[in-house]
Formats: structure tokens, sequence, C-alpha cells
């Protein structure tokens, strides 16, 4: 195995956070090898910690987009449950408090959007193009 193929294996178990003596026997190289390594490379095992992490988050579900989708779902079955419902009784007191409980996770999801104007200039024309960024 060639040096660069050990040195991303190093990069993925380190950002796994096994630590230099299980990496060291795992790989045989000296744990002295390993942390000039770590320093050498700390940028790629932070960029292979998030993309892990990232992967994690969606296989969860836990992306804002997702959490929206949930919070939105689960505010629109309790409205129609409201619907029903004589706001005196005591449950349906519960029942708007969960709902207003949800309101606020919903709204702490919220983003910004905004359009973004570019204006291009050119010798002889002038043109404004409208980017989208969520």
């Amino acid at each position: 195995m060639n040096s660069n193929n050990i040195k991303m294996q190093f990069v993925e178990l380190r950002a796994r956070g096994l630590s230099y003596d299980k990496i060291a026997v795992q790989l045989k190289k000296s744990k002295q090898t390993l942390i000039k390594w770590s320093k050498e490379l700390e940028c790629e095992i932070s960029n292979f910690q998030t993309i892990e992490f990232d992967a994690l988050k969606e296989k969860y579900r836990l992306s804002k987009q997702s959490r929206i989708e949930i919070f939105g779902k689960m505010l629109e079955v309790i409205k129609h449950e409201l619907e029903k419902r004589d706001l005196k009784k005591i449950p349906t007191e519960k029942l708007l408090i969960i709902y207003v409980k949800y309101l606020r996770f919903a709204q702490t999801e919220d983003i910004d959007l905004f359009f973004k104007i570019r204006q291009e200039y050119n010798d002889k024309d002038f043109r404004s193009v409208v980017e989208w960024k969520p």
C-alpha cells in the first residue's frame, strides 16, 4: 500500500475519533509519525469529520429543511385537531400549549431568504441578473 493510501486511511480513522495508539497498531506506524501527520493533515481530518457529520445528520433527518418539514406537519395535525375541539375543555388547553411550543420550534428554524442582485457591466449595455440564494 502506498504512502498516500495509508495517509488517507489515517485521516479517516482519526476523523472517526480513533486514538493514536489504535491507529498505530492498525496502520503499523509509530505514534510520533501519526502525530506529525495529524498536524500536516489537520484540514483533511476536519473536512472528513464535516462530511461524516453531514451524512449522519441526513441519515437521522436532522437537517434544517427536514426539521422544518417535521414541525410543519405536526403543526398541521395539531391545528386540525384544535379545529374539532371545544376550546373550553382542559385537554384543548394542553393541546394549545403544545401547538404554541411547536410553533416556536418552527419559528426558530426560520431561514432568511434573500435575492441578490448582480450587476454586470459590458462596453455597450448594462444588465441586472437576479440570483436566488436559499
